[in-house]
């Protein structure tokens, strides 16, 4: 991308970039460890050679599921680091990185206890428009408080709305005591899917402004669980892309 879609819509949307812990973890981009490692986990990669001189890289072996992607960030907290989502999602949040070129949008935020919000509405709104894009949001860390306690967008009805499971012991079959059950308030069935999201390792930031970084650090909750669903979406993507199914499903090209 030349940046040219995102510079139509203001300095909040970012241009472009591979997913390597030294560009995540500086803090130019992300002033905590939660942006990076949750990136990562989607398409973060192990190969870069562009980390800060005056640091010395370890041998990173991981990789996020889809290691080969670039992502597109957004930032919307205010000067004092809060949540400041846009008035309008349908016409600010995804816009920007669709007209990109972006097919694949994951979401590592949401409020407590969700009804049926306007956020909610609007991602539902978009993905109705723009059936080509698909839409994860975590299901929120309110598990304790048991049933209905999915946290809005993660009430939308058409987006993948994702759980954690525990990931420290094989099998991986247990859902996080975090996690956020359902069903949602009017009574729907959510989450959709559940994925590995506790303690995983991804990129971590740097304690100094300017300063990358190829550190890694363990973080657990459903947002990290979520990009690595949507990097699961986006290898799932590919494959249809180039054709694969035609190849490798039964049902052939038909699929």
């Amino acid at each position: 991308s030349d940046g040219s879609a995102a510079d139509s819509y203001g300095d909040d949307c970012a241009d472009w970039y591979d997913a390597y812990p030294s560009w995540c973890g500086s803090t130019d981009a992300d002033d905590n460890d939660f942006s990076s490692n949750s990136m990562c986990c989607a398409c973060g990669g192990g190969t870069s050679t562009s980390c800060s001189s005056s640091y010395t890289a370890p041998e990173i072996d991981e990789q996020g599921m889809a290691p080969d992607a670039k992502v597109m960030v957004y930032d919307f907290d205010d000067s004092a680091g809060a949540l400041n989502v846009p008035d309008d999602c349908y016409e600010r949040l995804f816009p920007p990185a669709y007209d990109a070129g972006a097919r694949i949008s994951s979401h590592s935020w949401g409020s407590t206890f969700g009804t049926y919000s306007t956020w909610a509405r609007d991602f539902d709104e978009f993905m109705y428009d723009f059936d080509d894009m698909v839409v994860l949001v975590a299901a929120s860390n309110d598990g304790s408080f048991g049933h209905e306690s999915i946290g809005s967008p993660g009430t939308a009805k058409n987006v993948i709305t994702v759980g954690a499971l525990e990931s420290d012991t094989l099998p991986i079959t247990t859902v996080s005591s975090f996690s956020s059950r359902g069903s949602t308030l009017d009574g729907r069935l959510k989450p959709d899917v559940v994925a590995p999201g506790e303690f995983l390792s991804s990129a971590a930031t740097s304690s100094s402004a300017g300063l990358a970084t190829c550190a890694t650090t363990n973080m657990a909750g459903t947002s990290m669980a979520t990009p690595t669903v949507a990097g699961a979406v986006a290898l799932l993507r590919q494959f249809l892309a180039e054709g694969n199914h035609a190849v490798y499903s039964a049902a052939g090209a038909a699929t």
